[in-house]
């Protein structure tokens, strides 16, 4: 009996006891087989494959598919009767996945060969094998600005009304409902995080999202649109959330606060309760990772890493933040590269503070959506009877009624733009547009 079949015959025979044997021979195995791979010595794996009693076959890593595609064409039935080949490969491959599962970090022990490393977890791969990877297409948390395993933005200076946005998209989102231009088509498990507001103001807002939908369901409102060229929130989402769909994490009601999530400690402890998550809102950045210097990339790095494992896990992540004095995102600009979406809110020209929550909505990054989608827009938060109401216009048309009324007041447009911040080429159209539109039909 040759070496390699008594070999294979005492992986047959062997009794649970013995497995640990084989097992202890496997590390040396590896490595004849990386090594024999490597120098495309196909003599060689063979016999370092078969040494192994087709444990090789059995562990699924990529160096030992590599060394199976390898002995493609090999006559094996000189060696083995084909009831023997499957037997032993059925065998080795229940022991393999047992010393897989608890040699997880086995390539790391490996030593390098003639000094490069050998572990195939980055092997390229050919066009056409990438190609026919089964990789499902992300579906969308909220169309059409976040999708599934997606990252994504929201800024804005102090008192604009971020958090306000960030709440409603939470609760379309865990609704599977409308807020804004925006649509969730299913109800999703949503985690918001706030750091910074006192939990009963968090309190008092939640209170006034929900009570605005019952409101709007049992009155039935309208869309203003269809009136006053404005477009109502078509929130159509139930008053209420279904349990378990919408929970809150309020630093102020946790003892000594939620911590820095950049440090892995205090990960480890929200880990488990990020299980069945899909949509994480962290509001806000500054007050969640107390510790990051603003302006410098690499305090930002254990937090990207988090990022991009919570992706990995099919989480995705909304990240409010404060924009600096420029009016771009406070800090770094290293913390856009990753994201899917980044969005800003910012108070019109013609704002005062009479006007509470009324911003403009722009997209700085729109990863997967262009054209309408990508438009910027106004929108407007209101309370009525304790409860919340948006309404939106296109900015478009915002600064048309604005150019409308100054033109009308005999300003120049020169004057205009000084007046507004709208570029003079943009003034100039709206103008000649406000004209025609007060031209009614038969006018000379």
């Amino acid at each position: 009996m040759s070496a390699a079949r008594s070999s294979v015959a005492a992986l047959l025979d062997a009794e649970e006891a013995d497995v640990a044997r084989f097992r202890s021979d496997l590390t040396s195995i590896i490595m004849s087989c990386k090594a024999a791979i490597k120098a495309g010595d196909k003599a060689a794996l063979r016999e370092a494959f078969f040494h192994g009693g087709i444990i090789v076959a059995g562990y699924r890593d990529g160096a030992f598919q590599s060394g199976i595609d390898l002995l493609e064409g090999v006559d094996l039935d000189n060696v083995l009767t084909p009831e023997e080949r499957t037997a032993a490969i059925g065998k080795g491959r229940k022991i393999g996945e047992e010393f897989k599962a608890e040699n997880a970090e086995l390539d790391r022990k490996i030593a390098n060969i003639d000094g490069r490393p050998v572990s195939l977890k980055l092997k390229p791969l050919e066009l056409s094998e990438f190609l026919a990877l089964n990789i499902p297409p992300r579906e969308m948390l909220l169309a059409p600005i976040l999708p599934e395993k997606g990252l994504a933005m929201l800024y804005a200076a102090r008192g604009v009304g971020k958090t306000r946005v960030a709440l409603g998209i939470a609760f379309a989102v865990a609704t599977g409902g409308k807020f804004l231009k925006w649509t969730s088509l299913k109800p999703r498990r949503v985690l918001c995080i706030d750091g910074e507001l006192p939990g009963s103001e968090l309190q008092s807002r939640l209170h006034e999202i929900v009570t605005g939908e019952q409101q709007r369901h049992r009155e039935r409102i309208p869309h203003r649109g269809e009136d006053a060229g404005e477009d109502v929130d078509g929130q159509d989402l139930g008053s209420k959330p279904a349990p378990g769909m919408f929970n809150v994490l309020s630093a102020d009601v946790v003892p000594d606060g939620i911590g820095n999530l950049a440090d892995p400690k205090v990960q480890n402890a929200l880990d488990p309760w990020l299980d069945g998550i899909e949509l994480l809102i962290l509001d806000n950045l500054s007050s969640l990772t107390a510790v990051i210097r603003d302006n410098d990339a690499e305090s930002w790095t254990p937090i990207q890493e988090w990022l991009l494992r919570l992706r990995r896990r099919g989480i995705s992540v909304l990240i409010v933040h404060h924009a600096g004095k420029d009016g771009a995102q406070r800090g770094t600009s290293r913390r856009e590269d990753v994201l899917d979406t980044s969005m800003s809110l910012r108070q019109p020209g013609d704002y005062v503070q009479a006007d509470g929550a009324r911003f403009e909505i722009h997209f700085e990054k729109h990863r997967g959506f262009h054209g309408n989608d990508a438009c910027p827009f106004e929108a407007r938060m209101e309370i009525r009877n304790c409860g919340c109401l948006w309404t939106m216009r296109a900015i478009e048309d915002v600064n048309l009624a604005r150019v409308a009324a100054l033109a009308d007041d005999n300003m120049s447009v020169r004057d205009i733009a000084d007046e507004t911040g709208i570029p003079k080429s943009t003034v100039h159209r709206l103008k000649k547009r406000a004209a025609e539109n007060k031209r009614q039909p038969g006018d000379a």
